[in-house]
């Protein structure tokens, strides 16, 4: 074998076990709540959509020992177009809590449309007494959203998180 078609394969194998273990890596993170999954897809360029989409974004939180809310209450974006909103969450208590939110998309068709890229609710988090972190959400919204029937009506999408 030439040393050029050696190069290549080597390079081919060496790309295809990185894509492997990048794979293993990002579900160890989402199930063991250790760490962040990194998806290439997001430093890919993409072709932005035309038609406007009006986010909301909204907490509804049960809990009395946590403050949980947004930075942002809204955000206006098109298709493919990389989106951050924060949320921030606080310990008011003088223990440690565990909460998990839990993502709700409202009207509910559009939730198979939204591409995450970092979820609030892929992991459980821990604060200490009197502790605050700032979370953020990373998604983009799919073109294949156009094709939703509701969209030419209304081009409103709730997205919120949960707390129990």
């Amino acid at each position: 074998m030439s040393p050029k078609a050696k190069f290549f394969t080597r390079l081919f194998a060496f790309l295809a076990l990185s894509f492997i273990a990048l794979q293993a890596y990002n579900r160890f993170c989402l199930f063991g709540n250790k760490c962040q999954p990194i998806y290439f897809s997001k430093y890919l360029s993409r072709t932005e959509g035309n038609q406007e989409l009006e986010l909301d974004f909204k907490v509804q939180n049960y809990r009395a020992d946590l403050d949980f809310y947004t930075l942002k209450s809204d955000l206006i974006t098109v298709a493919n177009r990389l989106n951050t909103i924060t949320f921030v969450a606080k310990n008011t208590t003088n223990k440690p809590i565990k909460f998990r939110p839990k993502l709700v998309v409202d009207p509910e068709e559009f939730a198979d449309h939204i591409e995450r890229l970092s979820c609030l609710c892929s992991q459980t988090y821990h604060l200490e007494p009197k502790e605050q972190i700032k979370l953020t959400m990373e998604f983009f919204i799919k073109p294949s959203i156009a094709k939703v029937r509701n969209l030419a009506n209304d081009n409103n999408i709730t997205i919120s998180y949960e707390v129990e």
